[in-house]
């Protein structure tokens, strides 16, 4: 039908409704803004790699009702390898438990929506969601919840469903909520909130550029402003997510305490504040199919370690800090597998990473007051890490000087997801 100088489109309007038509094609090319969006319903032509060529026609996954147009107009063509399910109003049974009851919910939901696509029905903007980091929705439970209040005699946003106005799906509310560090796009559910720390856009072309992915604690380009926005989001989980997270679920173990059994430290959340609060360490990050690979996870405190390595100009004082904090991620995996009695740090690692650091420097000068809470315990080789306040205040400056390190190393984490996503284009 191109050759004769027609081609299929469909035609979507502001509720989301489609019509599918055969229109001259230079009509597609001078469309107008307005009420009506036109989205060019042939693909662009893509080599094959020699992994979709060994995949039957029959085996492969057809799109899921909604997914139809994103699947054939979008440059990510990873996704179409995968398989995905709508949400339903069901859903929401199997995620509100009890936390104190039930603390592995926190790890199901992660499981659950690492992977998903989120799809605005008005805009024809869609993400897929790489990594998501899970909190607990009271203080008593969680140090890092989301908090709530008033502003200007008005109630702050919240991710909570149910408030303000109904929800799409039945305890289930994605959200856009300012922070002091940008937007950030946040899945809220009752018992927690999932913050998006990874996703691609999967509509925009120039996502094989970089332009689409989002490595971090904010996202900017896909914004849901509102609860009367956030109606207009249609999710899809991805169906590996909704086989690990039913494991998680059905189990029901209050003793299961991590996402997965490898990876372990990956799954703690990037924070910079309240190390010696216990909930600081919950290991409720994951990371969905495609992107569940350390390379392409976010950096973390815990795991910048090793960009170290490779930085001959740092002067050991980067390598110090992150070898401390990856440390203490070690020791908080080994207390949650039950191995140690409790977390603590030594002497003898502290004099260690102390002796790279520069002299004259800020991180050097904080390694030893770290030096100087052993000197006063009448030379304990150990301290805890719970509950010590003076170890925290130590810990959050160091914490400060490796943020600019993670955030520019994230940047070759998103090159990887880039990658992935383009993977047999």
């Amino acid at each position: 039908m191109t050759s004769s100088g027609y081609s299929p489109i469909s035609v979507l309007n502001n509720q989301g409704q489609k019509l599918d038509a055969f229109v001259p094609s230079h009509q597609v090319q001078q469309q107008q803004p307005g009420e009506w969006k036109t989205v060019a319903n042939l693909p662009s032509p893509r080599k094959r790699s020699w992994d979709y060529m060994t995949e039957c026609i029959n085996c492969a996954p057809s799109p899921v009702p909604g997914l139809e147009d994103l699947w054939r107009t979008s440059p990510n063509s990873v996704v179409s390898g995968c398989r995905y399910e709508e949400l339903t109003d069901d859903f929401h049974k199997d995620i509100e438990r009890d936390l104190s009851l039930h603390p592995q919910t926190l790890l199901a939901i992660c499981r659950y929506f690492a992977g998903s696509i989120l799809l605005n029905t008005k805009s024809g903007q869609a993400v897929v969601v790489n990594t998501v980091e899970g909190y607990a929705r009271t203080r008593w439970l969680d140090v890092h919840c989301e908090s709530f209040g008033s502003n200007k005699g008005k109630a702050t946003m919240t991710s909570v469903p149910g408030l303000i106005h109904k929800d799409r799906y039945k305890g289930v509310r994605p959200i856009t909520m300012g922070a002091y560090d940008g937007q950030r796009l946040v899945i809220g559910t009752a018992v927690a909130d999932l913050l998006v720390t990874s996703s691609v856009r999967l509509d925009l072309r120039d996502a094989g550029c970089g332009g689409g992915v989002f490595i971090g604690g904010t996202t900017t380009t896909f914004l849901v402003s509102n609860t009367m926005d956030s109606h207009d989001i249609r999710i899809f989980l991805n169906r590996e997510s909704i086989v690990a997270g039913d494991r998680i679920s059905q189990e029901d173990n209050p003793e299961n305490w991590c996402v997965d059994s490898i990876g372990i430290v990956y799954q703690l959340r990037q924070l910079k504040t309240k190390f010696h609060e216990p909930s600081t360490y919950l290991f409720s990050r994951a990371s969905g199919p495609l992107t569940n690979m350390h390379p392409c996870m976010p950096y973390t405190i815990y795991t910048i370690y090793t960009i170290f390595d490779k930085m001959k100009s740092d002067d050991g004082c980067g390598h110090a800090g992150a070898g401390l904090f990856r440390l203490i991620g070690e020791k908080m995996v080994l207390y949650g597998a039950k191995k140690i009695a409790k977390p603590t740090l030594s002497v003898a690692h502290v004099r260690e990473f102390r002796k790279r650091c520069k002299e004259g420097t800020g991180t050097a000068s904080l390694f030893d007051q770290l030096l100087e809470m052993f000197s006063i315990r009448d030379g304990e080789d150990d301290i805890e890490i719970f509950y010590n306040d003076s170890l925290n205040d130590v810990l959050e400056k160091i914490a400060d000087l490796l943020a600019p390190t993670i955030t520019a190393s994230n940047k070759v984490a998103a090159q990887y997801v880039t990658q992935q996503a383009l993977r047999g284009l």
